[in-house]
């Protein structure tokens, strides 16, 4: 099966398993795991770190034919995080016994073995690259002015869980908790900061 890896660095000849910077391991394995995708748009969306590790920023979904839909929840949000910022794809073939399905995510797999990179696109811009892959309908983007403030509600109101679970709050200066500050005030103002 082939599976795709987003990464930020480049001339990778292997994709190694890492213990995940959320310091859990993914419960079938427990030296490290090492994430890929079937789709090559999800895989885009981790090239590019709007906030520091351990924290992630894509707040994407599916919607009812499997497509990837990225959500806008601040004006020009896909723009901000990827125009100008470059990424690698990478490809990889994979057996079925080599992976195990995560649970929350369509067509995502985690493994605990390397994989020889079978090929390497290098996305000089990602936001261009969205862009056609939202022209070839490969990507749904849902803009943030086409959005209902019910909808952002909704959104805003489980970002600031996030927050509250992550202890955001307590932690202000670290980097999620400052994008949320800068870029969507409303959701922060949620954490109970």
């Amino acid at each position: 099966m082939i599976l795709y890896h987003g990464s930020g660095t480049g001339g990778l000849p292997t994709l190694e398993p890492r213990l995940a910077d959320h310091g859990r391991p993914y419960p079938r394995w427990t030296k490290g795991n090492l994430y890929l995708t079937a789709s090559a748009v999800v895989a885009s969306f981790y090239m590019v770190k709007a906030v520091e590790p351990p924290y992630y920023w894509a707040p994407y979904g599916f919607d009812a034919e499997g497509i990837p839909v990225y959500h806008e929840l601040y004006p020009d949000a896909l723009h901000a995080v990827y125009a100008g910022k470059r990424g690698y794809l990478y490809r990889v073939e994979a057996a079925e016994e080599q992976i195990a399905p995560l649970q929350e995510i369509p067509g995502a797999y985690t493994a605990a073995v390397p994989f020889p990179v079978a090929g390497c696109e290098e996305l000089p811009d990602v936001y261009e690259w969205l862009l056609r892959a939202e022209a070839e309908k490969l990507l749904c983007v849902g803009r943030f002015d086409e959005k209902t403030q019910e909808e952002l509600s909704r959104w805003y109101e489980q970002i600031g869980a996030e927050a509250r679970s992550l202890h955001l709050p307590q932690n202000p200066d670290c980097s999620y908790a400052r994008f949320l500050r800068e870029n969507i005030p409303q959701a922060w103002g949620k954490s109970g900061a």
